[in-house]
């Protein structure tokens, strides 16, 4: 396997914190030499060469880049603003630098969350605390939405009826601020209602309660007949189809015996109810 330095490194997509990599390959062997910010990064170089097909062998000369001395101070203080100010508490859902998890451990150089996931993430204090930060459990009360459409047959005002009906009476959902189900678009085969409402996020989980406040609101709109359709695969004729009838067949229909049931004796064999 011959492969020039040029075109290996065109393949590389790289994460923040990675210099481009001299790489040279020599019968199936990767030889992979520059600088990394951190081992994570070494090891992520490692393992994508060693995936990479017909490859035999890794050689990671990679050198680790230890941290400047003002990266250093920057984390430390900003560790310290952070812990004056307190944006954020243990267990905390928050979204910062990109990063939506929970709160895990602030130490002196960086901010420790768990993603929704389950995979630990560590963001420097420094870009914590510089970047915009979304706390999703500061404030006990949180709204959520979800979209659903109805078809262009079926009142708009009974299923905002019976949507708010269903918000009315699930015991998660916050009478005030107050639940409401207001029509967002016209779509190509539906009418979107977009639906809202509050929760106490410290007591409920806010996914779950969203499920089930969907799961509810579909069995009720099947329960009094209002549809649903799938403008993806559905298309609606309000003033039907018409069907012209020759001797006795519907246009159209194939005289091959390929398309039609045969009996014991391979005569063809008609249905006893004809459909459209």
């Amino acid at each position: 396997m011959k492969k020039s330095a040029s075109d290996s490194r065109a393949s590389w997509m790289r994460p923040n914190g990675l210099t481009l990599p001299a790489v040279r390959v020599e019968e199936g062997v990767v030889f992979l030499n520059g600088r990394v910010a951190s081992d994570e990064l070494k090891k992520w170089a490692g393992d994508l060469a060693r995936n990479t097909q017909d490859v035999v062998a890794v050689a990671n000369r990679m050198d680790v880049t230890e941290p400047s001395f003002r990266d250093i101070t920057e984390n430390f203080l900003a560790s310290i603003f952070l812990s004056v100010q307190r944006p954020f508490e243990t267990g905390d859902l928050v979204e910062v630098s990109g990063v939506t998890g929970y709160i895990q451990q602030l130490n002196v150089r960086t901010t420790i969350l768990m993603t929704l996931d389950g995979n630990i993430v560590q963001v420097p204090n420094a870009s914590v605390y510089k970047s915009n930060l979304r706390n999703f459990t500061a404030s006990s009360n949180r709204r959520d939405h979800f979209d659903v459409g109805i078809g262009y047959d079926d009142t708009i005002d009974d299923a905002q009826e019976i949507a708010l009906q269903v918000l009315t009476d699930h015991p998660a959902v916050l009478c005030q601020p107050e639940p409401s189900v207001l029509v967002e678009s016209l779509g190509k085969a539906t009418v979107n209602l977009r639906v809202y409402f509050w929760i106490n996020g410290r007591n409920h989980s806010w996914l779950k309660v969203r499920s089930s406040v969907i799961r509810l609101v579909n069995r009720a709109f099947q329960n009094h007949g209002i549809s649903m359709p799938d403008e993806a695969r559905e298309v609606v004729f309000p003033q039907g189809i018409p069907v012209t009838m020759l001797e006795g067949k519907p246009v159209g229909t194939p005289d091959a015996r390929a398309g039609k049931p045969f009996s014991a004796d391979g005569s063809p064999q008609e249905p006893d109810v004809v459909s459209t």
